[in-house]
């Protein structure tokens, strides 16, 4: 099952632009950002998610 938009491709998916993954289930930044002024080190970063049947249906 492709999500996302995606396309079935033989045992994998074809994505759209915005997509990555086997099933299209990974969003893919489709910009690079600007460059950091400064490194920092010893920074964690954590980030929550929350996915749903609802969301997966879209």
């Amino acid at each position: 099952m492709c999500y996302n938009g995606g396309t079935p491709a033989g045992e994998n998916c074809q994505c759209p632009i915005g997509w990555t993954g086997a099933f299209c289930e990974l969003a893919k930044c489709t910009s690079k950002g600007p460059n950091p002024e400064y490194l920092r080190t010893n920074v964690d970063m954590v980030f929550v998610l929350e996915l749903t049947q609802q969301a997966h249906a879209q």
